[in-house]
């Protein structure tokens, strides 16, 4: 999984789109109820030797690996950060 920096904290390192870093997905976990129609998740990401520091509150951007089915790039994805 790639991610690209949302709203850099105070000298924070920024990736870019073009320049993402790697991260790998450490656990995903579903909160919302089983019969709930929203899909909510809990994904722990292994950002070490990223130096990101985001705080609650913040966005983070993700490419997921692959290619969609017309075999374009995914594109990115916005998500919150949250305690």
């Amino acid at each position: 999984m790639k991610i690209a920096k949302q709203s850099p904290a105070p000298g924070g390192q920024t990736y870019k789109i073009r320049e993402p870093f790697s991260a790998t997905v450490v656990s995903v976990e579903r909160i919302s109820a089983a019969d709930s129609t929203e899909d909510i998740r809990h994904i722990i990401m292994d950002i070490t030797g990223s130096n990101l520091h985001y705080v609650e509150g913040q966005s983070v951007g993700v490419i997921p690996p692959g290619s969609m089915p017309e075999g374009k790039p995914h594109k990115l994805r916005l998500y919150s950060i949250a305690s």
